[in-house]
């Protein structure tokens, strides 16, 4: 019954969470109705979440459970939810972001979008992570910036978005790169790609407290033991896109021959935790994944698999012609 009670309290992600798991509980036979029958309640509790602002994650399983697999009608889910934004609309904010673009300086659009992101109207804020996809062919320092405006501004919308801003929030930057070494490694494009995005958002520079580096956040030692894999010149750099995508990959296709069953998502959750600690994570027999993924003791392990599954089940449906519902069956067997 908590989904029900907190449904008008909690915040709508919260609220679609415990929706999903309520429908999910009673699927799997852990709980009990009232007297309703129990397909009848978990239907109930997947239409809340594909009906809210919830989080992608959600609204991609929501979607597996109901088996809905219509084009028109999966993209109206992803496109919507929640209510609509109301803002105070500054008009020569848009005008001067405009401008910028018009008169190639796209140097100007990031800190400038920074600054008035509050009073843009989503035509603006498209325009501007279009323009700043396209300066990104000639320097990658701007695609960046056009995920990160197309991001926060998925994020704080809560209305219906156009489907472009649903491409520009999953660019395939770096292509010619990713389609090889998933070519080498026979590993699935969108999951690569759903990594990329996770790991680094396509910052081929990105490092984090850890030392972990480049497009797939390696640490160094790590991708010094791939490097002797693949017989890399000593000299490698680690922050080359297309040498850091090949031996991020190269180390999760490993990754998955080592995970039980050869799971992808077991070999995500390695990549995030370690292959140490997920075979210490022991699985119920019967207890399906995404319930088990609820379960994990890490909070950030948890939150990246979410959207790692998300992300690549956004990626298959924008360009490979796989439902999300696919996606998710894949992932979670």
């Amino acid at each position: 019954n908590v989904w029900k009670l907190i449904d008008s309290r909690a915040s709508e992600e919260t609220a679609c969470k415990y929706a999903y798991i309520s429908g999910r509980i009673l699927e799997e036979g852990y709980g009990e109705t009232d007297g309703t029958p129990k397909t009848k309640e978990a239907v109930a509790a997947y239409t809340r979440v594909l009906s809210g602002n919830s989080s992608l994650y959600y609204k991609v399983c929501a979607i597996e459970r109901m088996n809905i697999v219509d084009k028109t009608y999966v993209t109206d889910i992803l496109c919507s939810g929640g209510t609509e934004k109301t803002f105070t609309e500054d008009k020569d904010s848009q005008v001067l972001l405009a401008g910028y673009a018009a008169y190639g300086f796209p140097q100007k659009i990031y800190p400038q979008w920074l600054k008035d992101r509050t009073v843009l109207s989503m035509d603006a804020n498209i325009q501007a992570s279009r323009f700043l996809n396209e300066c990104g062919k000639f320097d990658s320092s701007y695609s960046v910036q056009s995920l990160r405006v197309a991001a926060r501004t998925k994020t704080s919308w809560s209305g219906k978005i156009p489907y472009e801003l649903l491409e520009l929030n999953f660019p395939r930057f770096y292509s010619n790169f990713v389609e090889a070494a998933c070519a080498e490694n026979k590993i699935s494009e969108p999951v690569l790609y759903a990594l990329i995005r996770s790991e680094s958002f396509f910052d081929a520079k990105a490092g984090s407290s850890a030392g972990a580096r480049g497009l797939t956040q390696l640490m160094p030692s790590t991708a010094a033991d791939e490097a002797r894999k693949l017989k890399l010149p000593a000299d490698y750099n680690i922050l080359d896109p297309q040498t850091n995508i090949r031996l991020g990959s190269h180390y999760f296709a490993n990754l998955i021959e080592r995970s039980e069953n050869k799971s992808i998502l077991s070999a995500l959750f390695a990549y995030n935790a370690g292959l140490t600690n997920v075979r210490r994570w022991k699985r119920p027999p019967k207890m399906s994944m995404d319930l088990f993924l609820e379960t994990l003791p890490f909070q950030e392990t948890r939150e990246y698999g979410r959207k790692l599954v998300g992300a690549a089940a956004m990626y298959g449906f924008l360009y490979y012609e796989i439902t999300p519902a696919q996606t998710v069956r894949e992932l979670f067997k």
